[in-house]
């Protein structure tokens, strides 16, 4: 039977933002026994490292997005509805010093990004046949 590894993904800074290193698995968050255990526990693990970038740089994580400009006026939307703040600039504006699981889930929404991802492990043993 197949096991469904949720790894963090790896992340480095490039001068101007952070990009995925598309080709390694970073630590095992968990391990389950189905696509969709796995993923609802990739999406808590989202959740929780959105949560842990309070006060960061949002662009560092979208800079290089080909929606950006579309990325960019959904926040700033947000950001006046439910921060009463405005954005000044379009490059530079920091997550909230805190985020609720609600806040959490609109950022993900919004960035469309993960921090995880879910990798199919699956099961090599040989069976004899008969």
């Amino acid at each position: 039977m197949s096991k469904f590894i949720v790894h963090r993904k790896v992340f480095f800074y490039n001068d101007e933002a952070f990009e995925p290193e598309e080709a390694s698995r970073g630590r095992v968050i968990a391990t389950c026994d189905s696509a969709e255990g796995a993923n609802t526990a990739r999406y808590e693990a989202d959740l929780t490292s959105l949560q842990g970038l309070a006060g960061l740089n949002v662009v560092d994580f979208v800079f290089h997005s080909k929606q950006y400009d579309s990325i960019y006026k959904q926040l700033s939307e947000y950001y006046t509805t439910e921060f009463g703040q405005t954005l000044s600039d379009k490059y530079s504006y920091n997550f909230p010093k805190s985020i609720s699981r609600n806040q959490a889930e609109r950022f993900l929404q919004i960035l469309g990004i993960s921090f995880h991802d879910v990798v199919e492990y699956p099961d090599r043993s040989v069976r004899a046949q008969a």
